[in-house]
């Protein structure tokens, strides 16, 4: 299981859901943008938002609740996306290693220049 969740931005709506569903349709761009991008906050998390909204009914009421109106293409949600990086790392090593080694190769050389 991926934990995740999603949280407005004042912190006081949250729901915690299970992004496995999401990681396992997604192409390997969508998944290395969120990974890069330090596991959510970004417009990479625009597309496991409407996946999540669609498919988990928790996630569709709180969307609701927020009244969020379509993201355009390009601009983050109003909401904060979390990914717990652990469990997506192991994920990815167990289901798709060439993209686990794409990312900590990515994320090593990001350190390096830090």
């Amino acid at each position: 299981m991926i934990n995740a969740s999603l949280r407005s931005n004042d912190g006081i709506l949250k729901l915690s859901f299970d992004a496995t569903p999401w990681f396992a349709k997604a192409s390997d761009d969508e998944i290395f943008a969120l990974a890069t991008a330090g596991w959510g906050g970004s417009t990479a998390t625009d597309e496991l938002i409407r996946y999540i909204g669609s498919c988990n009914p928790q996630a569709a009421s709180f969307l609701a609740e927020m009244k969020l109106p379509e993201p355009p293409n390009g601009t983050a949600a109003p909401i904060k996306v979390n990914i717990e990086e652990a469990p997506a790392g192991g994920w990815l090593v167990e289901n798709r290693p060439a993209l686990a080694a794409r990312i900590l190769a990515e994320t090593a050389e990001e350190d390096d220049h830090s």
